[in-house]
């Protein structure tokens, strides 16, 4: 219903404005009445009848924003209802899925241990396409299940559906491989559609394991205090727990850490081929003893740390592959520094070292002052001792590389050894005019050994040849000589391996290869050596066809490995080349190579030091 307003009724005087009330307002008041006044009052000059002035009412606004305020809620209604409830939201949580996996926190290296994965629908509605991942730590070897799984890589279980309250469980049976005192875990994703849902929901649960224990026992005995420079012996002994004697141990190694500046010089077991610090142990049946002399060179610190670890390999693996560590110790040794350090090199090694002609001796020599005092006009001196043939050496000083000029000098300290001297001073290197406290000087340079073209060197005795230095220095008025350890060098034969390779004819389209394996030597006598090669592919190889001028070869269909065995190699048969056949049956477009390369391994009669080489492999090159 319309409001109604009403005006009072004012009568105009003359001249159309209100009646004038005997106040003191302001001229501007009479001005606005006079407007307003003009804006309402009709032709004749009179004002309306306020009494029946209507206002429209704004409520059909508001009424319109209402509805449209209502509709808006009923539909996010409409839609809660059809996504909360319809599709079972309601009666839905993810805490109602329970999944866990539980087994063993602490274990033993390469024992077999179980987990066992968990799962409960605790929620109101039945779950579908149901599935189990589950992430294993590296070095787990999975060996079976309570269920078998889907995946060749055996961590995938299809469960399928899952009615409300029901739960079922999957034991997990495998051996874990890891460094000792390290932390893995097992990662479980439990993937599941719960009923009148579209998309899938995903679980994770984690269970953490720690490597705690080890089947095999490390011991160390290494001294407290050593001197920089001067030999100390590191003890290790390596040998089963007895707690675990049942756990299967494959392949083994000892190894020390060069980290500190630890530089073997002899050991009583012989080092992997690969790496001189390592020392691999065919079985634990009886402990395995090692002993390493060596020193530490140009040592900073006051004290240094010798890490020593036994390695291995599950079965299965190679020694190429990752290793992981059965045990492992720090040997804390503190460091008395010399007031002078004189180390020498040779390719490498602080030690004895093993050599064959044709090799160079690739020297460096250091020298520190670690002392206080001003070392002045310091001399140093490498001395070389080799066999020698009609008063010449083994090595060949002719082409020997110094970049310093040393002055060279020798002597015959026998009918079979000769002595070489090289020498430096301030004239040669500057620096030695006086060496300051802190300081270091580093010369090197590199010694051939003569071959079979320079000389006759089955003519030299002995295969000894030994390295030192020495350095000379005045301290205030005295003068003082300190020698380093001398390093004893190995020569054996000069065995070589060369490998020949040739397309003889072709037989129905397919290649017929001549090879061909010659050895040669010249200087020492050897034994007991074998020649062997792997052949990839479908081959034939006829060994009655075979040319085999000393010797047998065997050639083994299942293996496809071909083996050359000869007894000895006398200095009076410098060659031996053997020569067969092989004819590819079928090719290959994947193939690439023929034959893997060549190992070659020979006894050297005269040093008794075993010789190891490697031949070229053959490819098809298509």
């Amino acid at each position: 219903m319309s409001k109604k307003h009403t005006f009072k009724h004012t009568k105009l005087d003359d001249d159309g404005d209100v009646g004038k009330k005997k106040t003191n307002e302001s001229s501007g008041g009479g001005k606005i009445t006079k407007e307003l006044t003009e804006i309402y009052k009709e032709r004749d000059g009179s004002l309306p009848d306020m009494t029946h002035f209507e206002t429209r009412s704004r409520r059909r606004f508001a009424g319109a924003f209402a509805t449209l305020f209502l509709a808006v809620v009923i539909l996010g209604g409409v839609v809660w209802t059809a996504l909360f409830v319809f599709q079972g939201g309601s009666s839905f949580s993810e805490s109602d899925i329970i999944v866990s996996i539980s087994g063993d926190e602490e274990i033993v290296i390469g024992n077999e241990a179980r987990y066992r994965l968990r799962y409960r629908n605790a929620a109101g509605i039945p779950l579908s396409q149901v599935h189990v991942q589950v992430k294993y730590p590296d070095g787990f070897v999975f060996t079976g299940a309570s269920l078998d799984p889907d995946s060749e890589s055996n961590d995938v279980w299809t469960i399928g559906t899952l009615d409300t309250s029901e739960s079922g469980f999957i034991d997990i049976f495998g051996v874990m491989y890891g460094d000792i005192d390290t932390e893995k875990s097992f990662r479980t994703f439990f993937t599941y559609l719960p009923s009148n849902f579209s998309s899938t929901f995903q679980k994770v649960d984690t269970a953490g394991v720690s490597i705690a224990y080890s089947p095999v026992i490390l011991s160390i005995d290494v001294p407290d205090e050593a001197v920089a420079g001067v030999s100390m012996p590191v003890k290790i002994r390596v040998e089963r727990n007895p707690a675990y004697s049942d756990i299967p141990i494959h392949m083994v190694a000892v190894e020390i850490g060069t980290e500190s500046g630890f530089i073997k010089q002899k050991e009583n077991h012989d080092a992997s081929e690969f790496n001189d610090y390592r020392w691999l142990i065919e079985n634990l049946d009886e402990p395995f003893e090692l002993q390493v002399d060596g020193i530490f060179r140009n040592a900073q610190r006051s004290d240094s740390v010798l890490p020593i670890r036994v390695i291995g390999w599950r079965e299965g693996q190679t020694r190429s592959d990752d290793a992981f560590v059965y045990a492992k110790q720090d040997a804390n040794v503190t460091l008395q520094q010399t007031e002078v350090e004189i180390n020498p090199i040779v390719n490498g090694a602080a030690g004895d070292i093993t050599v064959a002609p044709g090799e160079p001796l690739t020297t460096s020599i250091s020298v520190r002052n670690n002392g206080q005092q001003v070392l002045r006009d310091v001399q140093i001196r490498a001395v070389l001792d080799a066999p020698s043939y009609q008063r010449r050496s083994i090595l060949h000083w002719a082409e020997l590389q110094d970049d310093n000029n040393g002055d060279i000098t020798g002597e015959q300290v026998s009918d079979d050894i000769r002595r070489g001297y090289i020498r430096w001073d301030k004239k040669h290197i500057p620096e030695l005019a006086q060496l300051e406290p802190g300081e270091e000087v580093l010369i090197d340079f590199t010694m051939p050994i003569k071959t079979a073209s320079d000389a006759t060197l089955s003519d030299y005795p002995g295969s000894i040849v030994t390295l030192m230095a020495d350095i000379q220095y005045r301290v205030g008025e005295g003068t003082q000589i300190i020698s380093s350890v001398p390093i004893k060098v190995t020569l054996v034969s000069d065995l070589e391996l060369e490998i020949r390779d040739q397309v003889d004819t072709q037989i129905n389209g397919n290649d017929r290869r001549m090879i061909k394996w010659i050895l040669t030597n010249s200087y020492h006598d050897l034994e007991n050596i074998t020649v062997e090669a792997e052949i990839f592919g479908a081959t034939d190889l006829e060994e009655e066809l075979a040319d085999v001028p000393a010797g047998t070869i065997l050639y083994d269909q299942e293996s496809h490995r071909i083996v050359w065995t000869i007894e000895q190699m006398p200095v009076s048969v410098d060659v031996l080349a053997l020569q067969f056949t092989l004819t590819r049956l079928e090719r290959n477009p994947t193939q690439s190579q023929l034959m893997s390369k060549v190992t070659l391994k020979a006894t050297d009669v005269a040093t008794g030091e075993q010789i190891l080489l490697f031949g070229d492999a053959i490819s098809l090159n298509e």
